[in-house]
């Protein structure tokens, strides 16, 4: 009964000490896996190759004279309806001075009178504007509150603008300094290049030109905040689209030699200037935006692996403490197998004497 006993006893210890050897390989090859798991903190960073914004002339030419055919358009609206009020004079409009009584003007004076409305008084101003400004002073804003302004006709509600092709409005934040040395003689050529090229233009169609101070402060205080390579790219571009801008201009006076009437207006070389500022700046924005994303998509990723490296070596940590138990209760499970084999054997020796003493 003692040996089936002690055999038993062997044979779960043996068990024991044979499932904490296995833990021990076990923990020792996960313990492994956390530790290289707890070293990996490399994200491969993909950067975002930004490209330089490129505007064709081709574009804004379509888009201005889209614009200015509406205008056109519009402008013959107003213009039909002047016709009509002075022909026909004014239904009440609830002003004090009354209603306007017709035939106040007629024939070319008319038709010149409502060119002159329909294009916002921004033209040179008819003689025959004088029959009107009794009621709608000369610069046909009206008398406030005694008679309606011809700027903003009630029919359409139509509030138009002077525009001066002689100024362009610098941003407040130039920055002179934002050219440097290197880049100012070719900056100053190439601003000589584009103020030449606008001026050849509205000479040709018949519009104001710029002065090189008004320009380069415009252009300064649009490329500020730019990179050099940016600011170089700009300023390319614009030699290339004043250029073509002196194109069309050539090619709509021949169009106008040949009684080719164009369909539209002559586009105005300030709205093509402002145009392409607008979209190249508008597309800087979109590729910088595209690089601040790549950017935070890099970082979310290398936090999330250092976050996972530190959960590994606080589980590592852990691990080991648990190696260490199963590896120090594998040694006593064993010490005690050999204690009870020595046991054993001490036993069967003992016996053995015994029986050759008898």
């Amino acid at each position: 009964m003692e040996r089936f006993f002690f055999s038993i006893v062997r044979w779960l210890m043996f068990t024991l000490a044979m499932m904490t050897f296995l833990a021990v390989v076990g923990g020792g090859i996960y313990a492994i896996k956390l530790y290289l798991e707890s070293q990996d903190t490399t994200v491969q960073e993909v950067r975002y190759e930004q490209q330089m914004p490129k505007v064709d002339f081709s574009t804004i030419q379509k888009d201005l004279e889209s614009g200015a055919l509406q205008k056109k358009q519009e402008e013959e609206k107003i213009k039909s309806y002047v016709l009509d009020v002075i022909k026909n004079g004014s239904s009440d409009h609830g002003y004090p001075m009354g209603n306007m009584p017709p035939q106040m003007a007629r024939g070319e004076n008319a038709v010149a009178i409502a060119g002159y409305v329909s294009r916002g008084l921004a033209s040179a101003q008819p003689a025959a504007f004088g029959v009107c400004i009794a009621c709608h002073g000369s610069d046909g804003r009206g008398d406030p509150g005694m008679a309606p302004s011809l700027i903003d006709l009630p029919i359409y509600h139509h509030q138009r603008e002077k525009v001066s092709n002689a100024v362009l409005s610098p941003k407040e934040e130039t920055v002179i300094s934002a050219i440097t040395k290197q880049e100012k003689s070719g900056f100053e050529k190439t601003i000589d290049t584009i103020v030449a090229n606008i001026n050849i233009y509205a000479s040709t169609v018949g519009q104001d030109g710029v002065s090189k101070e008004a320009l380069e402060d415009f252009v300064i205080g649009e490329i500020s905040s730019y990179t050099q390579e940016q600011r170089s790219s700009c300023l390319s571009q614009l030699i290339t689209i004043t250029k073509s801008l002196v194109d069309y201009g050539k090619s709509y006076e021949d169009a106008k030699k040949s009684s080719k009437k164009p369909e539209i207006e002559v586009i105005d070389w300030i709205s093509v200037i402002k145009y392409f500022t607008v979209q190249f700046h508008q597309t800087i924005d979109k590729e910088n935006q595209k690089a601040e994303e790549a950017r935070d998509s890099y970082n979310q990723q290398l936090s999330a692996k250092q976050s996972k490296a530190t959960e590994a070596q606080l589980e590592l940590i852990v691990t080991l403490q648990e190696i260490g138990a199963a590896l120090l209760a594998f040694i006593l499970l064993t010490m005690m197998l050999v204690l009870i084999k020595i046991e054993k054997n001490t036993r069967n020796c003992g016996g053995n004497k015994e029986n050759e003493e008898n």
